[in-house]
């Protein structure tokens, strides 16, 4: 098994892995059940294991917690770009319009930005502890 999953992380890119919500490891299988993040009521569910390489999708409870932080880094990164955006257009008076502008992306952005994180964050974890402790054999 060590074998195909060293051939799995060769075969991915990982843009398409992000921005397609695909499996961190072999980049086939899709982490959500629903591929259009904004079907609102199937935006967080989630596939158990992968179709193709059958990765453990939630390798404990509570695993996710931690893209709570991917989140956030996220959301920063999009409020400074937009701010400087807006200081650089239309400087910087009026500064409720920036509030609201960026308020209104990041609520925009909100299910893209929630899948984003959890793949980020899995494949992370999957590339800084090599795979090991997911249970890949199960299904």
């Amino acid at each position: 098994m060590k074998a195909d999953i060293s051939e799995y992380k060769k075969q991915r890119r990982i843009s398409s892995v992000l921005l397609q919500s695909k499996c961190p490891r072999c980049g086939q299988g899709n982490m959500f059940k629903d591929s259009n993040p904004y079907n609102i009521y199937n935006y967080d569910k989630m596939n158990r294991y992968c179709s193709h390489c059958h990765m453990d999708f939630e390798p404990e409870t509570g695993f996710y917690f931690g893209s709570m932080y991917v989140s956030y880094a996220i959301c920063v990164a999009i409020s400074v770009a937009t701010f400087i955006l807006y200081a650089m257009t239309l400087g910087f008076g009026r500064i409720y319009i920036y509030l609201i502008a960026n308020s209104a992306l990041l609520f925009l952005l909100w299910p893209f930005v929630f899948r984003l994180s959890r793949v980020l964050y899995l494949w992370m974890m999957d590339t800084l502890f090599k795979g090991e402790g997911s249970k890949a054999d199960k299904v």
